[in-house]
């Protein structure tokens, strides 16, 4: 086999290791639908959110999103920094998000709502978890 063809083999092999690694993460979406008024186009969205193991009601890993602009209704995040065993049986873990909308000045929110996923076990995750937050005025 000539030498370019074996790296052209090994790379198309890594680059197809690092798309199936990526596809393994835990993955989650959140919707979102605002039955607030928008009172500024200066106004953004941002989701906060937290796994949580059910026992302790200990977050494992948690974090939120950038601005979001108003035209979005939807995001999606992929956990990359953890790794839940994939064969766990026990329902153990909760997913729960907070959308807010802020005005331009990131301290007041004009529109906002949560939701929490069912018990979920580790193999949920990594199927994907999509939740719905209907916001209101808080």
């Amino acid at each position: 086999m000539k030498p370019i063809t074996k790296l052209l083999l090994i790379l198309t092999f890594l680059i197809a290791t690092s798309i199936t690694v990526k596809a393994q993460d835990p993955t989650f979406t959140v919707n979102w639908n605002s039955y607030c008024e928008v009172q500024s186009h200066d106004s953004y969205y941002k989701v906060t959110w937290a796994f949580i193991y059910i026992p302790t009601s200990t977050p494992i890993v948690q974090g939120f999103s950038e601005n979001l602009g108003l035209n979005l209704l939807s995001w999606s995040k992929s956990i990359t920094n953890w790794d839940c065993n994939i064969d766990d049986y026990p329902l153990k873990y909760r997913l729960v998000v907070k959308v807010e909308r802020y005005q331009d000045d990131d301290e007041t929110i004009t529109c906002s709502g949560e939701a929490r996923s069912s018990e979920l076990r580790c193999s949920d995750l990594y199927n994907g978890v999509t939740l719905t937050v209907n916001m209101t005025y808080p």
